[in-house]
């Protein structure tokens, strides 16, 4: 069942009884998130409508599957195929299994073929630091010490190639100070408020194209399903050696440090229920909601810990301390505190009480999950889970809310045929709340850049910007298609500002060799076990 599904199967059986005004008059009376939350989970639960926590374990026979599967796509040299059913066999074989070896093995020969030799090198290593079918020695022996001549030949090239990314890498820099407030961000804006605007953002001092007006990471990051098998599920990058969480079937890392930072920060209560999310079909943005509420809880030692600290961030709301973290001799806003994120704006008020219902549905799934599959919401007495209950209840869907309209899609850029950098990758979904208080418009001022295989965004300017003037970025075509641009004027200079965009991406991208043209057909393996093609261009 899909969450979709879900919320129309209560829709249908609330028509049936004929209690949708009902229900609908007593969400437009309830005054705060957690009580429309909970209300509705009262209501699920008496629909008897809440869907099952579905499990996926690891299996040596849906590893063989998709190692086959790999093998008949290695041997037609579709070796991008390949790669990500190699990874499909590694992400479901039972750790330290002969599945877990040969699909490992498997993947270096892709990775040979690739002439990726160090990562080639890299998975054999692996191989042999671990118990394997002996049979496999002579050959993966072989493969490693081709490696390594070829290696050798090309050392001088790949140096002059290591000094070149060296030199690129210092082009995107800030060429004078950051903000003291607003850290990630240049000390040419100012963060102000009006009731017309909200928070928005204006320059304090004339700003010149291409100017670096940001550098912002996000507070997590969810990558998208169709890049689960060719992305770190924790910073995003492109890594060749990629390995798979111990425990589920769903994510990939490129490292143990990444691995551990997930699992510290969201992945420990998220794991087992992965295989649910899934198959329920939760949008990025949803998924990203629960995901931002887990983390805000691992960020403290405990639960009195949070809530003493929520509370000193709804006393900042109103002023212009809002979203700021206290670090004694000064107040931040920074994306690694959770107070930039729960202070975005959710625009409740706007909110038919359709959208309302159907996030709150959202929220209340969410809810139900962690109390009866995790151990996310244990109290020591039950005045403290009560009220803990209240606050996820409460937060779910205020994220829910906050995602739609603040979250930022990661995309890049990727080489077309002609090798020009104008096609588009989209990789994942984040929190930026720098980048949130920037306001829309179809002619922006900025752009923001992100390099594929980092979650990074950077932010530069398009074009000049004087003093007092603020700062606009594009949403996305969304936002533009809602738009009406009122003056002819806008609309006849829109060409031109598309086209100096367009320019700046290209130079940004080619100049930082920010992808290869790869193809972006993937698979994944959904929750029964099937195979599944995601075409992502």
């Amino acid at each position: 069942m899909s969450i979709d599904a879900c919320y129309e199967g209560v829709i249908a059986k609330l028509t049936d009884e004929g209690k949708i005004l009902e229900i609908s008059k007593k969400l437009i009376s309830l005054q705060t998130n957690s009580a429309r939350v909970l209300f509705v989970y009262e209501l699920i639960e008496s629909l008897k409508a809440f869907p099952k926590v579905l499990e996926v374990k690891k299996d040596d026979n849906v590893s063989t599957y998709y190692r086959n599967q790999g093998n008949l796509f290695f041997k037609a040299t579709q070796n991008y195929e390949a790669l990500q059913f190699y990874n499909l066999s590694l992400i479901h074989a039972p750790l330290g299994t002969e599945s877990y070896s040969l699909a490992l093995a498997n993947r270096s020969a892709v990775l040979f073929s690739m002439k990726q030799y160090d990562e080639c090198i890299h998975d054999i290593d692996t191989v042999f630091a671990m118990e394997y079918p002996r049979d496999l020695e002579k050959k993966l022996s072989k493969r490693k010490s081709m490696c390594e001549n070829f290696i050798l030949k090309n050392k001088e090239v790949k140096e002059d190639s290591t000094k070149a990314n060296f030199q690129v890498g210092e082009i995107l820099k800030f060429d004078h100070e950051r903000d003291k407030t607003y850290i990630c961000a240049s000390s040419k804006l100012q963060v102000v408020f009006n009731d017309e605007m909200g928070r928005h953002v204006v320059a304090k001092e004339d700003i010149q194209v291409g100017e670096i007006l940001a550098h912002e990471n996000p507070y997590l990051a969810v990558v998208l399903k169709s890049q689960m098998l060719v992305c770190c599920n924790y910073c995003l990058s492109r890594d060749l050696n990629l390995l798979p969480c111990k425990s589920c079937c769903f994510a990939l890392y490129c490292s143990k440090e990444c691995s551990e930072k997930a699992w510290k920060e969201y992945h420990r209560v998220e794991c087992g229920l992965l295989a649910t999310l899934v198959h329920m079909e939760f949008t990025k943005l949803e998924l990203l909601a629960l995901r931002i509420v887990i983390r805000a809880r691992t960020d403290h030692k405990n639960w009195p810990e949070l809530l003493e600290k929520l509370v000193e961030i709804e006393k900042n709301l109103n002023t212009p301390l809002r979203g700021c973290e206290n670090l004694g001799d000064n107040w931040v806003y920074d994306s690694k505190y959770y107070a930039s994120i729960h202070t975005l704006e959710s625009n409740v008020e706007k909110r038919s009480v359709s959208d309302i219902f159907q996030k709150s549905i959202t929220a209340a799934v969410f809810l139900k999950f962690l109390i009866e599959n995790t151990d996310f919401m244990n109290a020591d007495d039950a005045k403290h889970h009560n009220r803990i209950k209240n606050w996820v209840a409460g937060t779910l869907l205020l994220h829910g809310m906050t995602s739609p309209t603040n979250m930022h899609g990661i995309i890049t850029n990727t080489a077309n045929k002609n090798g020009d950098y104008v096609d588009e990758l989209n990789i994942g979904s984040a929190p930026y709340p720098f980048c949130s208080l920037i306001n829309h418009s179809c002619a922006p001022n900025v752009v923001r850049y992100s390099k594929l295989g980092f979650a990074e965004q950077i932010l530069v300017a398009l074009r000049p910007i004087k003093k007092g003037m603020q700062i606009f970025d594009n949403y996305g075509p969304v936002f533009r298609r809602r738009s009406h641009l009122k003056r002819s004027f806008i609309a006849n200079i829109r060409p031109i500002f598309s086209k100096l965009f367009l320019f700046i991406n290209q130079v940004l991208f080619a100049l930082t060799h920010c992808s290869k043209n790869v193809n972006q057909s993937l698979y994944y393996l959904d929750y029964s076990g099937q195979q599944t093609r995601v075409d992502t261009s």
